[in-house]
């Protein structure tokens, strides 16, 4: 019969701290990551205003220049965060091919739809722009089938057809429509697809963390946003819009604090989404983009006092509903054999099974050292 001791080192192993970190930890990661987006939409839809910061290339070069320096600092003070450059296990090889092929056409598809997306605050409302954001899964899909990274299912269209669904109703009940907004939103979620199934293809295989890839890819945004405003500054006003002009020095200064506001807030973004995504899995991930979205519509309802139709509403819903499917579709194909409903049921029913799984084993040494206490 096993003594105590052997009965108490069993109950440790199995406790939840063993198998990775708390819901507590992780709870408090997505909290702040949703806090943290929620809060750069809605400052840097304010600074794009015409009467304010309307600079949507300047924002992006501030942000870009910030992040690099920080980053690097960051790199020096706590290089255990970047284990893709400092973990000799995990270490991603960096030569001229990666750079070239890989982190250039990354960070060029990067900027351009930072600065686009920033763009576009100014012509349409935020809630219809979070709103047109959930449709990024199927430019996404029909990217990944072009460079061979997907193969064709009918599960994954049948997803994309709800989310067309719901994007075609919330065009349809947009109030304050504006055509030339919705172009440049819909290129910058283009070049943000492009983005990822880059990544895809050229990191395939490599474990790029968050940290580092901020690291990597911010200095050469920045360089290749100098280069673009170079051009710009040569070129005459009235060729140029609006949002790639840089600000003049006095515009700037007089706006200061809210762009290093700015800026420090992108930043503990992406610390707080590489730390959540260190502890947590893809569904977490999801979900908390999920609620970021559902929170950012909310605050541009109740807090800038936008107006919402109610199709869109039900539009949003609808398009709220095929993400977290399109999530557990990717995450378990499987349990989507016998449709989409059965899917959602079988993946929800799997996961219940999991946790009790887990949980028998834990409450059952737990029992025994009690009763060995006793």
């Amino acid at each position: 019969m096993a003594n105590s001791s052997e009965l108490l080192d069993e109950r440790t192993r199995l406790m939840p701290l063993a198998r990775g970190p708390g819901w507590g930890l992780i709870i408090c990661l997505m909290a702040s990551t949703i806090t943290l987006s929620v809060g750069l939409i809605n400052l840097n839809r304010y600074l794009m205003q015409p009467h304010r910061f309307p600079f949507a290339s300047g924002l992006v070069l501030i942000h870009m220049a910030f992040c690099s320096v920080f980053a690097t600092l960051l790199r020096i003070l706590v290089p255990s965060m970047f284990p893709a450059l400092t973990d000799p296990s995990q270490k991603v090889k960096l030569d001229k091919r990666l750079f070239f092929t890989g982190i250039l056409p990354i960070a060029a598809c990067f900027a351009s739809s930072l600065i686009l997306a920033n763009m576009s605050y100014q012509r349409l409302s935020l809630a219809f722009l979070q709103m047109m954001k959930e449709t990024g899964i199927v430019s996404t899909y029909v990217f990944s089938l072009m460079a061979g990274l997907e193969l064709y299912s009918f599960r994954h269209v049948q997803v994309i057809m709800v989310a067309l669904l719901g994007a075609t109703l919330t065009v349809q009940g947009e109030l304050n429509f504006s055509m030339v907004g919705f172009v440049i939103q819909l290129f910058s979620q283009l070049s943000d697809c492009a983005r990822v199934v880059l990544q895809s293809i050229v990191l395939s295989g490599q474990k790029l963390d968050a940290m580092s890839y901020v690291l990597l890819v911010s200095p050469v945004c920045f360089s290749l946003l100098c280069g673009v405003c170079a051009v710009v500054e040569v070129l005459p006003a009235r060729m140029v819009a609006l949002g790639l002009l840089m600000p003049p020095m006095e515009v700037t200064r007089a706006w200061a604090p809210l762009l290093l506001g700015s800026c420090v807030i992108a930043f503990l973004l992406n610390i707080s989404i590489a730390l959540l995504i260190k502890n947590s899995g893809a569904m977490t991930y999801i979900f908390s983009g999920v609620m970021k979205d559902i929170f950012a519509v909310l605050s541009s309802v109740y807090v800038v006092h936008e107006t919402v139709s109610p199709l869109q509403i039900v539009a949003f819903s609808i398009q709220i509903l095929a993400v977290i499917a399109w999530g557990m579709l990717k995450n378990d194909p499987v349990a989507f054999q016998d449709g989409l409903f059965a899917g959602v049921v079988n993946t929800l029913v799997r996961r219940r099974s999991a946790e009790s799984l887990i949980d028998k084993p834990k409450a059952a040494a737990v029992a025994a050292a009690a009763a060995a206490a006793a």
